[in-house]
């Protein structure tokens, strides 16, 4: 059984399509575009003592006795960290005075009492600065379970 009726949409753009756009085609509606680039590739470093971690960088966590890896204390709105449990062995992402964690609807305690804490292999995160040089929030879902305090 054939149908007569034609399926078509129209995509006016505001310029052509570059890579990392979002083409959203709407069935009787207006197609939209949205420019939505894709999180740069970021540079990866093997850490398996604990030391501060660096802004705009990932980190396979390969520790052979629970560590502690401190935020960067300086960081502008937008700038990212990906952090991995390559071991398996508990780790914990600890702050400076008045930094703070925003992890769903949880925070970590403001300042150095505050952690989020790695318990597994494979356990993954990423955290963007939201507050320049204080904030960081949980970006998308993480891998695993963390411990917020």
């Amino acid at each position: 059984m054939s149908s007569s009726l034609t399926k078509f949409s129209q995509f006016n753009t505001g310029g052509s399509l570059k890579a990392g756009d979002i083409v959203v085609g709407l069935r009787g509606g207006v197609n939209t575009q949205f420019f939505a680039p894709a999180l740069p590739a970021l540079p990866w470093q093997t850490l398996t003592i604990g030391q501060p971690l660096l802004i705009n960088e990932g980190a396979f966590i390969v520790n052979s006795v629970p560590q502690n890896f401190l935020l960067p204390t300086t960081a502008i709105v937008g700038e990212i960290l990906q952090i991995v449990n390559f071991s398996g062995i508990q780790f914990s992402i600890t702050q400076a005075a008045s930094q703070q964690i925003q992890f769903g609807s949880a925070s970590t305690t403001v300042g150095v009492g505050g952690s989020i804490t790695s318990t597994a292999i494979g356990d993954s995160i990423t955290l963007i600065c939201n507050l320049t040089n204080l904030g960081f929030v949980v970006l998308g879902a993480p891998m695993g379970n963390w411990i917020v305090t």
